[in-house]
C-alpha cells in the first residue's frame, strides 16, 4: 500500500467520478483505475461499486477513507512539524477541534492559515465538547472549533457560519426520496440513533428540541461517535439527526434529508485575556474562509 495510492483514493471517494479525479491528481484515468485496483488488492476488498452511470463507496470504503484521511493529516502534520524543527522561536497555535467539524470548515481553514503564515506550526486536538472550555483555560490549546453558542464570562466566541441539521435516514425510506414530502414529524416512531448527553450535550439539546418542536419525545439509542450513527442508519437499525456537512461523505445505504430549522452555529473560541497575534491571525483567516463553506437553505 503506497501513500499514492490512498491519497488517489481520497480524491476518488471526494469525488465519486473517475474522470473528475483524475484530473484534480493531473493524471490521466487509466492510472488512476490502476492505483484503484493495487489498493483494493492490498486491502483485501473493493472500495467502490461501479457502474456505467454511477460511483459509490462501499461500506469498507468508507471505513478506510476515515482512516486515510487521519493519516494523512497526521503525516501533514508530522511533515509540517519537521519544517519548523529548525526554526528557534517559530510561533505555533495549537487548536482544539470536534470530530464533525473536522469534515468541511477545518481542513480549509488549516490550508488558508498555512499558505499565508508558513512561519506558523500548527497543532490539531482532537476533543470532546465538554473538554474544550478546561483545555483552553489549562492553556492546553489556544482556541477551540466547536458547535452551538457559547456564552461563558473567561472566553470569547466567534461565529464562522451556520449549518443546517439534517436528518439521516436508511436508503430505502419512504421520506428517503429528494422528490417525496419530507417532515420530521412523521419520524415520530422510529428510533434515533443519537450522542449521549455527556459526548455532546448541546448537540443533543438541540435535536431534542427539533423533535419536542415536530411534537414529539424520540425513542433514543446512544451511540459514541457519528460513524457509528450513520453506520447503524445504513444497516436499518433507525434513523440519525446531525450536522449537514456529514452529507459530504457520501456513505452507502444512507439518505440526508435537510430539516427545516434556524441552523447550528460553528464557533471559534479563544481566551478573552488571550492578546497573542497568531490566535488573531487564525480567527481572521477563519472568518474569511468560512462564508464559503456555509451551507445555506
Amino acid at each position: 500500500m503506497e501513500l499514492r495510492q490512498l491519497y488517489a483514493f481520497m480524491m476518488l471517494a471526494e469525488e465519486l467520478h473517475f474522470g473528475h479525479a483524475a484530473h484534480r491528481l493531473g493524471i490521466a484515468q487509466p492510472p488512476l483505475s490502476q492505483q484503484i485496483k493495487r489498493l483494493e488488492a492490498a486491502v483485501g476488498h473493493e472500495l467502490f461499486h461501479r457502474s456505467t452511470r454511477k460511483v459509490s463507496l462501499t461500506p469498507i470504503g468508507a471505513e478506510l477513507l476515515e482512516t486515510a484521511r487521519t493519516l494523512l493529516v497526521q503525516l501533514a502534520i508530522g511533515l509540517d512539524r519537521i519544517d519548523h524543527l529548525a526554526m528557534e522561536g517559530a510561533s505555533r497555535i495549537a487548536v482544539g477541534f470536534t470530530a464533525t467539524t473536522s469534515l468541511r470548515i477545518l481542513p480549509a481553514i488549516v490550508r488558508s492559515f498555512r499558505s499565508e503564515h508558513r512561519d506558523t506550526q500548527i497543532e490539531l486536538i482532537e476533543l470532546l465538547p465538554g473538554q474544550m472550555r478546561g483545555a483552553l483555560l489549562a492553556e492546553q490549546i489556544d482556541v477551540a472549533l466547536v458547535r452551538g453558542p457559547q456564552i461563558m464570562a473567561d472566553l470569547e466566541a466567534v461565529t464562522l457560519m451556520i449549518e443546517r441539521f439534517v436528518a439521516v435516514l436508511p436508503e430505502g425510506h419512504d421520506m428517503a426520496s429528494p422528490s417525496a414530502p419530507f417532515s420530521l414529524a412523521e419520524l415520530a416512531e422510529e428510533q434515533f440513533v443519537l450522542f449521549p448527553r455527556d459526548r455532546a450535550s448541546e448537540y443533543l439539546t438541540r435535536t431534542l428540541r427539533l423533535c419536542e418542536q415536530a411534537g414529539f419525545v424520540p425513542n433514543v439509542v446512544e451511540v459514541h461517535g457519528w460513524q457509528t450513527a450513520i453506520s447503524m442508519v445504513g444497516s436499518g437499525m433507525g434513523v440519525s439527526i446531525l450536522p449537514e456537512s456529514v452529507a459530504m461523505l457520501g456513505t452507502p445505504g444512507v439518505v440526508y434529508r435537510p430539516i427545516d430549522s434556524s441552523g447550528f452555529p460553528v464557533c471559534l473560541l479563544r481566551r478573552k485575556d488571550d492578546k497573542s497575534l497568531v490566535v488573531r491571525q487564525f480567527i481572521d483567516c477563519a472568518t474569511a474562509v468560512a462564508p464559503s463553506f456555509e451551507i445555506s437553505a
